[in-house]
């Protein structure tokens, strides 16, 4: 249920990215890291402080190369991994 409530989210994403393309929006679309900013920007902030701080800070650069892609693509990624993971196997 998971996988397809994600899944059900990443074409919403792919839908909004097709309608910015046909208006021509500055940005070419919806990233990860803009839903995060307008969900809440104080818990980003908080999260890369943590990171950077407490763990290894090399960490955050490969988390931050996720968050600028295309919401669609990461979401869709996400959903078919718990699919596949939830999918009964038949012996």
């Amino acid at each position: 249920m998971v996988g397809l409530g994600l899944l059900a989210v990443a074409l919403l994403f792919g839908a909004a990215n097709i309608w910015f393309w046909i208006i021509d929006a500055p940005g070419g679309g919806i990233s990860l890291l803009d839903v995060w900013v307008k969900v809440s920007a104080r818990s980003l902030g908080g999260t890369q402080y943590v990171i950077e701080h407490y763990t290894w800070p090399p960490i955050w650069q490969g988390i931050h190369v996720l968050l600028i892609q295309p919401a669609w693509l990461i979401t869709g990624a996400v959903a078919l991994v718990c699919i596949g993971l939830g999918r009964k196997w038949e012996e």
